[in-house]
């Protein structure tokens, strides 16, 4: 089958959260707390997964909350700074990547840089150089849209990671805490010239 990379649909808001909520949590589930994970997930995922089995049982409460986290992906979609595609092979979604231009960054930075926010592939296609090709498709896309600089976060744990960039052509230039439940973690912020 052959490998592919689309544009998510703004329509495509329930199959981006799942996808996303299980990406992060086969990434940093095992090696965080669990009162960390749980906390987190409360607040980025609102929960998704659990909600959307409740909402099944028809719990109002919980319905609102996936709702919430709905709109907020939804908002993100539809926001004509931030863009997101998924990678596929045939029809089964593998990865995906959220990149960032102007004010949706993260954190300001100049209109010349793009953000690559999110770069995800799921446990049982890795090692498949899909990370590879998102992240090519990412740097493209910033050089298609005139941008100097793409950057981006990674957590100082994720040795994995950061190796993949730094052999990708990143460099780091700074750090920021990024809060996961209660720990406070360091996220090194690397950047690749265009």
């Amino acid at each position: 089958m052959e490998f592919s990379i689309v544009p998510v649909p703004k329509t495509d808001v329930d199959t981006l959260l799942k996808f996303s909520r299980k990406t992060f949590m086969e990434a940093f589930e095992s090696q965080n707390t669990p009162e960390d994970i749980e906390i987190y997930d409360r607040q980025a995922f609102t929960r998704s997964f659990l909600f959307f089995w409740l909402f099944l049982v028809n719990s109002a409460s919980t319905t609102d909350c996936a709702l919430k986290y709905s709109e907020k992906i939804k908002s993100q979609l539809e926001n004509p700074d931030s863009f997101f595609w998924f990678g596929k092979i045939g029809d089964e979604i593998v990865g995906y990547i959220k990149i960032n231009f102007g004010k949706a960054q993260s954190e300001p930075q100049s209109e010349e840089w793009s953000e690559l926010e999110r770069i995800y592939v799921d446990r049982s296609h890795q090692g498949k150089k899909i990370g590879e090709k998102l992240l090519d498709f990412a740097v493209e896309e910033s050089k298609r849209r005139a941008k100097k600089v793409v950057w981006l976060g990674v957590w100082d744990q994720n040795r994995d990671a950061r190796r993949f960039y730094e052999r990708k052509g990143f460099k780091q230039f700074d750090q920021h805490t990024f809060v996961l439940g209660t720990d406070k973690q360091i996220d090194i912020i690397y950047k690749k010239d265009l």
